[in-house]
């Protein structure tokens, strides 16, 4: 498995897509799509590449075998290589010095237009084709859709983006879509699912089986079909007005943008097409109401009847208009660790907790003044430490604004961040101190009526299970 620094995956493979360097593109894109080490690519033959059904039957250096389904979008561009000689390499450009030298700077080429400061490396000890007997509990891919800001789309707000030359012509029942059921299907999973924080792991039978039940509800033969789809999410913003010390967009290098006029536009026309009942999040890897266009653009969604979802980290001056705009939608999510001040002006620099909680109250006092109902508001709750220290005194606060429900999830920890760390690597007598906490807020939390969530895995050290009773 090829191990980057945390965003850099996503955005090489982007990088080298947009590449006319074809042979080094190409190479690169299938160590990177198949989780293949240089070596194993180099020794690829044409004959092991099925284009009929886009299978890669892998010969490992060490003596394994493995089939793997390419993208389409891959496999075409593997097919302009192929020789007639079935013997002949598939990848020619790692079959001389000469070709492994230019690879190897394409590849730094791409790294350092990528922003990252260190090279990856190939960890042997993952074995991405080895059944584990586990998946994750999560049907994103049969009912979920994200626009991300450059317009490329993605089938949850974990996975790299795949590029599409028109909005209008994505398919949900693309081979990229099928090819990532099935390893959710089979516990095969991709790098990006096995370290997902979001949802939690499954057997694979327990999945399947609710596969299986669903589908029959839905009247679906096909287990890698799409479903009605459910959730549509636009990314109209990667830029941020905060500076979070444990985000990604904090890390060297990061150039979040916010979504163009044109891709606006297009988005705005599939917003506006989806039928009632599907779930509109505007919101994304940055902050939607950071985006220049965001109070016009929503605007007409409201003005049209949608009522969208927002997670928002609700820490800007808020106009009127803005306030007002906020409070048509049917859900919004504030991004928010803790009521100390001086801790989140420190971890969320610039957030400032008292003005977060005013501008709460003032969408609630904006929707009842105009006799609507208020939005759902909700809290995403990062928990770590030191977070957990002060979750007590958060939900204090919590109760008392009335909130409609909570959200928690578990730190996953990067390199950059020097002020927080994650759960599991508390002491473990820190740890029982921390499950206590966690424990007490969750009884508070049910005693008066707040609706709440653990996100993903709550692990702590030696792989404790932080919410077990």
């Amino acid at each position: 498995m090829w191990i980057f620094q945390p965003g850099i995956r996503e955005k090489v493979s982007e990088l080298a897509w947009a590449s006319t360097d074809n042979p080094c593109r190409t190479a690169f894109l299938l160590a990177l799509e198949a989780d293949l080490d240089l070596q194993d690519a180099a020794d690829l033959k044409s004959s092991q590449l099925e284009l009929s059904t886009r299978t890669l039957r892998i010969k490992r250096a060490n003596g394994g075998n493995h089939a793997t389904v390419l993208s389409k979008n891959l496999t075409d561009a593997l097919a302009t290589r192929l020789a007639d000689d079935a013997d002949q390499a598939l990848l020619p450009v790692l079959n001389d010095p000469e070709g492994m030298a230019r690879f190897l700077k394409f590849a730094e080429s791409l790294l350092a237009q990528a922003g990252s400061s260190e090279m990856p490396y190939f960890d042997a000890e993952q074995p991405s084709d080895t059944e584990t007997g586990m998946t994750r509990n999560c049907f994103d891919p049969w009912q979920y859709l994200e626009i991300s800001s450059d317009g490329a789309h993605k089938p949850c707000c974990r996975f790299e983006k795949w590029a599409k030359s028109d909005i209008d012509k994505i398919s949900r029942d693309e081979p990229s879509f099928r090819s990532l059921r099935e390893k959710l299907i089979s516990g095969k999973l991709s790098p990006t699912c096995k370290s997902c924080s979001i949802r939690k792991k499954i057997s694979v039978q327990e999945f399947n089986e609710k596969l299986r039940k669903k589908a029959e509800q839905k009247k679906a033969d096909d287990l890698h079909a799409p479903w009605k789809l459910k959730e549509l999410r636009i990314d109209i913003n990667e830029a941020c007005n905060l500076r979070c010390s444990y985000c990604p967009v904090s890390m060297p290098g990061y150039d979040g943008q916010p979504m163009s006029a044109d891709i606006l536009e297009k988005v705005l026309s599939l917003a506006l097409l989806t039928p009632k009942g599907v779930k509109l999040h505007i919101n994304g890897h940055g902050e939607t109401t950071f985006h220049p266009s965001w109070v016009p653009f929503c605007r007409s969604l409201v003005d049209q009847g949608k009522r969208p979802l927002i997670i928002t980290n609700l820490a800007k001056n808020y106009s009127d208009e803005e306030i007002d705009l906020l409070s048509y939608f049917s859900v919004v999510q504030v991004s928010l660790d803790s009521a100390d001040e001086g801790m989140m002006q420190k971890i969320r620099k610039p957030a400032r907790v008292g003005k977060i909680f005013e501008d709460i109250a003032r969408i609630r006092a904006a929707a009842i003044h105009d006799g609507r109902r208020p939005p759902v508001m909700s809290l995403s709750v990062g928990i770590y430490d030191p977070s957990i220290w002060a979750l007590s005194d958060f939900v204090d606060r919590i109760v008392s604004m009335r909130m409609n429900e909570v959200t928690f999830w578990n730190l996953v920890k990067y390199e950059h961040d020097k002020l927080t760390r994650p759960l599991r690597d508390l002491s473990a007598q820190d740890a029982d101190r921390a499950a206590a906490i966690l424990s007490n807020i969750r009884q508070r939390l049910d005693a008066a009526g707040i609706a709440y969530v653990f996100a993903g895995d709550f692990d702590g050290p030696d792989g404790r299970d932080m919410l077990a009773n």
